[in-house]
């Protein structure tokens, strides 16, 4: 996503783009994203719009599961490695 954002923002200097990008996080990339796929591709049929709707959900799914195996705890039982969880405290 973030090659693709940099591609449609490039103009005279490639860089202009990278250093925009350069730290947002997941969410914000994915967000950018989706807003120039929406804005370009103005004229979707139903069909479009729902496959769209739905590859939007499922990658925020993707980043809000990574971000929890991320930045979780993890709790490992020694005696029983089968046993592992994953516990994450969000503030809020």
């Amino acid at each position: 996503m973030r090659a693709g954002i940099e591609d449609r923002l490039r103009g005279e200097d490639p860089m202009i783009a990278r250093l925009a990008l350069g730290e947002a996080y997941a969410g914000q990339i994915a967000s950018a994203f989706f807003a120039i796929c929406e804005r370009e591709a103005a004229d979707l049929d139903e069909e479009e719009a729902q496959f769209a709707i739905c590859l939007k959900n499922e990658v925020e799914a993707a980043i809000t599961e990574r971000n929890n195996i991320a930045h979780g705890d993890w709790s490992l039982n020694w005696q029983d490695m089968s046993a592992a969880r994953l516990r994450r405290t969000k503030p809020g």
